[in-house]
């Protein structure tokens, strides 16, 4: 018995000495404006854990980021920036990882890429009236993960440009910006890629050639497109490695359940879309089939990330 307590009396100790530590070391701020040329004010906060947050929450907060405002915060390495409206980021800003959600802030340009030079993640959902040059993603040295949506990207048709020298990309996801174009070679420089989402777009082709040089790929969603010519073999370059694909049902409606598992033989699940599965018995049964082989269908929660958070282009 007193084991069992001194066991758990361990626990609830190290619990509470991990939850300090997270108190310490992440902060949200509310409500605030950040003014020209003035520190952030963090009510509350000695002065001496100032030099111990690794990463600040803006929530419903508004104004500029310049040299002063994050002056104090040595230790800072990621921003969350939820539903505010941030005017300028004038300063270099050395962080690893920004998040931005449903707020006003600057384009995604060659200006605030400057400001940004050692990302390895960068998430925006849906920002408003924000516009995303495609050609600066080459410019992120370091980008491990890239999710954009909700975003107004200046063109419209994904090529290898956009990623050029990106071959530390692992993660990446265009979900619901209104893209329409894929060249097939758009994908070829990003050797280490897991994971790639497309859905939510307007595409209405996709050429042969375009997922395969990635042959580190283990989820891919393509559904909610306009794609109606779909050959099921452009996924051959896969069966390897894709374990989870986001695809519409009408993609796969002529294909037998045996075929697809045949084709893609490491797959764990597939998902037709957020909404409920299809109200169709061939869908029915094309899932039983996959059932049996330990292949789930699933409403996912892995693609269109902005569907997800309740955000609709």
């Amino acid at each position: 018995m007193l084991k069992i307590i001194w066991v758990f009396g361990i626990f609830f100790v190290c619990t509470w000495a991990v939850h300090i530590t997270k108190l310490a070391t992440e902060v949200t701020v509310v409500d605030t404006e950040l003014l020209p040329n003035e520190h952030l004010n963090l009510k509350g906060t000695k002065k001496l854990s100032k030099s111990n947050i690794e990463h600040i929450i803006l929530k419903n907060c508004s104004g500029v980021i310049d040299g002063t405002s994050l002056k104090h915060f040595p230790k800072l390495h990621k921003l969350t920036i939820w539903r505010s409206d941030i005017r300028s980021i004038s300063t270099i800003f050395p962080i690893n990882n920004l998040i931005s959600v449903g707020s006003r802030l600057p384009n995604l340009d060659e200006q605030l890429q400057r400001k940004l030079p050692k990302l390895q993640t960068l998430f925006l959902i849906g920002n408003k009236d924000f516009e995303v040059d495609p050609y600066v993603f080459r410019k992120f040295k370091s980008l491990v993960a890239l999710y954009i949506s909700e975003a107004n990207f200046t063109e419209t048709c994904i090529t290898k440009e956009w990623f050029k020298d990106m071959g530390q990309l692992e993660e990446l996801s265009l979900s619901d910006n209104n893209l329409d174009c894929i060249s097939e070679d758009a994908f070829n420089n990003l050797k280490v890629l897991r994971k790639l989402d497309l859905t939510y777009n307007k595409f209405t082709t996709l050429d042969k050639k375009v997922f395969k040089k990635l042959t580190k790929l283990e989820n891919l969603g393509i559904y909610n497109n306009n794609i109606e010519d779909f050959d099921i073999n452009f996924l051959d370059s896969q069966r390897k490695h894709l374990e989870g694909l986001g695809i519409s049902w009408s993609m796969l409606s002529n294909l037998d359940a045996e075929s697809f598992l045949k084709l893609l033989p490491k797959l764990k699940w597939v998902s037709f879309g957020h909404e409920e599965m299809p109200n169709d018995f061939q869908a029915g049964v094309f899932c039983q089939i996959l059932r049996q082989h330990s292949v789930n269908c699933i409403t996912d929660s892995v693609f269109g990330v902005s569907k997800i958070l309740g955000y609709s282009l």
